[in-house]
């Protein structure tokens, strides 16, 4: 359905010769007037105030608002407003209280806004999509009224988000805003569940913003080609009592077999890849840890899995003491960030208070989420 413009009853001013000469018109004015000898109950009327002894000019006739330049009259209206009205050159009686009468030439326009703006995003990855806006209708369409929107156009809107941008119509120093929302949905992520890695085995898809993640562990034991992945390592079974750990817990990989020596799609499935610092920085920022860690299991306590992203607390293997260490406690994942001799992992849980970036040695056996490519 179309909206419409709603803005407040602006001001009418006409400037019109009568016999007694000229006379000043002013605005809208509520509440009980009294002008010299005349006095008035006031709705929505718009009078002439002038000296005692001379007319005092109102239209009433469905005028919601009008501005006079130069006995140039000129109308916005909008569907509602219209009444017998119609786009073009119209004349509208004038009534003084006396009982003179006249026919006043107005320039009336009719504007339309456009729809809302929805769209629904065709791949994952983009923040923001650039959308062109369509202007409202004007008629009759013949230059005067100029329209301005408050954001470029073309304008990349943030995906994900509704925006309110605000299209403003003027004529003769008159003003319409016009709201539309653009609305830009992210891609719809869990249409592509469950994925597959090599071997088979299914994981579950969820979207976090514009970015397509597995929602489990991977679980791999061979790359996209076949060969085995070098230093797998499974948690131990007695540390998560009622957990299937391959299942819900996947396998530990050091950085380099999880990245295959530093390529992006590493253990990952064809299509997917080892997260970016960026990548798991945008997760850092925009989505509370406790909304994506799973309720159960955690020490001391765990999250509500809003988004189905169902992170468990795996801990982690320290190549230095050869133990699994932080089980229970924390969650940490590997992104393809490095330095150095290490690279750069996310924790989440108890003693990080909030999901952080950290450093690890190359050496240590961390989780791995991958993300869709795009």
């Amino acid at each position: 359905m179309k909206k419409c413009f709603l803005t407040s009853l602006l001001t009418l001013l006409v400037g019109c010769c009568f016999s007694q000469g000229q006379v000043e018109m002013v605005g809208l004015v509520s509440g009980f007037s009294t002008v010299g000898n005349i006095s008035e109950s006031i709705g929505q009327t718009f009078y002439q105030l002038s000296p005692s002894g001379t007319p005092v000019s109102r239209v009433t006739e469905g005028l919601q608002q009008g501005f006079f330049v130069e006995n140039v009259d000129t109308l916005l209206l909008y569907a509602t407003e219209m009444g017998t009205y119609t786009p073009g050159n119209n004349d509208v009686e004038s009534t003084t209280v006396e009982g003179y009468d006249e026919l006043i030439h107005r320039q009336v326009y009719q504007l339309t806004c456009p729809d809302d703006y929805e769209h629904e995003m065709d791949a994952p990855g983009a923040l923001t999509y650039e959308v062109t806006l369509p202007e409202p209708e004007v008629i009759p369409n013949d230059g005067k009224v100029q329209l301005t929107l408050d954001k470029d156009n073309p304008y990349a809107y943030p995906v994900g988000e509704t925006t309110t941008s605000i299209w403003t119509a003027s004529v003769a120093n008159l003003q319409k805003n016009c709201d539309v929302a653009v609305i830009i949905k992210n891609f719809n992520c869990a249409s592509l569940s469950p994925i597959q890695d090599y071997e088979g085995h299914n994981y579950p898809v969820v979207g976090l913003g514009n970015f397509c993640w597995m929602a489990k562990n991977l679980r791999a034991e061979r790359y996209g080609d076949g060969s085995d992945i070098p230093d797998v390592m499974t948690l131990p079974a007695e540390l998560f009592p009622g957990i299937n750990i391959l299942e819900e817990l996947g396998h530990l990989y050091t950085w380099d077999a999880a990245t295959a020596y530093n390529s992006p799609q590493g253990v990952c499935p064809d299509g997917w890849h080892i997260p970016t610092e960026e990548e798991m920085n945008y997760v850092l920022t925009q989505f509370e840890p406790t909304s994506l860690m799973t309720e159960e299991y955690w020490v001391p306590t765990g999250g509500t899995d809003d988004y189905g992203f169902s992170v468990l607390p795996g801990g982690f293997y320290n190549a230095e003491t050869n133990n699994y260490e932080r089980t229970l406690v924390n969650a940490y994942f590997w992104t393809i960030k490095e330095s150095g001799m290490m690279a750069i992992s996310c924790a989440f849980g108890a003693s990080c208070g909030t999901m952080v970036m950290v450093p690890g040695l190359k050496e240590n056996g961390l989780s791995v989420r991958c993300v869709m490519d795009y």
